[in-house]
């Protein structure tokens, strides 16, 4: 476990490294870190939005 996700609210982290992921270019680093992040999201209307991110990112390729 890394020291990030070890502290409550982990996911908005990994939601964060998602998105500059993707604005990098490197979109199979940033649908890993959507999945991180939805797992964790107990918010459903998040967790819709990274599934729909997921989906678009993984139809982009």
């Amino acid at each position: 476990m890394t020291r990030s996700q070890s502290r409550p609210g982990h996911y908005r982290l990994a939601a964060v490294r998602g998105h500059l992921l993707e604005l990098a270019g490197g979109r199979a680093g940033a649908v890993a870190q959507f999945k991180a992040a939805a797992a964790g999201m107990a918010s459903t209307p998040e967790q819709r939005y990274l599934l729909t991110e997921i989906a678009r990112l993984s139809d982009a390729r």
